[in-house]
């Protein structure tokens, strides 16, 4: 187990995106999480956030925080791309709710007497 500096916002950067980088999404939270507390004002912390998020089908936390990560730099092309993907995926994973019904409608009600 590797041991950082709670603090040292560089070492939580460095191991968060190493473990995004290996597809290690969920282990990538903690340190991932760490530097958005140290470094609030840091766009790529959030938009590594918001990437996991997407990759763990967890769309309302990724959109959350690619929206953190735009509101600081509205310029980051990477975050509008993921926020984009994690809107579409939400969309096919949660059709409309006219869309259920159309698709799972009630089953004929039986006229046959009692």
């Amino acid at each position: 187990m590797i041991r950082i500096n709670p603090r040292h916002a560089e070492a939580h950067a460095s191991l968060g995106w190493a473990l995004v980088e290996t597809r290690r999404y969920r282990e990538a939270l903690p340190p991932l999480e760490q530097l958005t507390r140290l470094r609030p004002e840091n766009a790529d912390a959030y938009y590594g956030l918001g990437w996991v998020y997407v990759e763990l089908n967890r769309f309302p936390k990724a959109m959350k925080r690619l929206k953190q990560a735009l509101a600081l730099d509205p310029q980051h092309t990477g975050a509008r791309v993921r926020l984009r993907m994690a809107e579409q995926k939400m969309k096919e994973n949660h059709p409309p709710r006219e869309n259920i019904l159309i698709q799972t409608p009630d089953p004929p009600i039986s006229e046959s007497p009692r």
